[in-house]
C-alpha cells in the first residue's frame, strides 16, 4: 500500500509555527508583528518582498554575501528606511 501525505511522507514540510502570515519569508521568529516592503529586481521588471523584521536580516544577509560575488550588487536598504505594510 502506497501512503501519501502525513508525518512519515518524504513530502511532508512542517509548518514553522512561528510563521508570519503576512510575510513572504521562511524565517520568522513570531507568528504576527510588523512587515515592511523590500524591493526586488530593477526596472522594468521589478516586484516586492513582505518581510518581518527576522526574515528580512536573513534577505540582507544574502545580499550582502552576495555583493562579493556580483558585478551589479543588490540593494541593501536599512529596516527603518522600508515602507510598512498595511495588511
Amino acid at each position: 500500500m502506497h501512503k501519501t501525505g502525513g508525518m512519515d511522507s518524504p513530502f511532508f514540510l512542517p509548518m514553522n509555527s512561528n510563521q508570519n502570515p503576512n510575510c513572504n519569508g521562511a524565517h520568522c521568529c513570531k507568528p504576527i508583528g510588523e512587515v515592511r516592503v523590500l524591493p526586488i529586481g530593477s526596472e522594468p521588471h521589478h516586484g516586492n518582498l513582505i518581510l518581518c523584521r527576522a526574515c528580512y536580516a536573513h534577505e540582507i544577509a544574502f545580499r550582502r554575501e552576495r555583493n562579493k560575488e556580483v558585478w551589479e550588487p543588490f540593494d541593501c536598504p536599512e529596516w527603518d528606511s522600508l515602507e510598512i505594510y498595511e495588511t
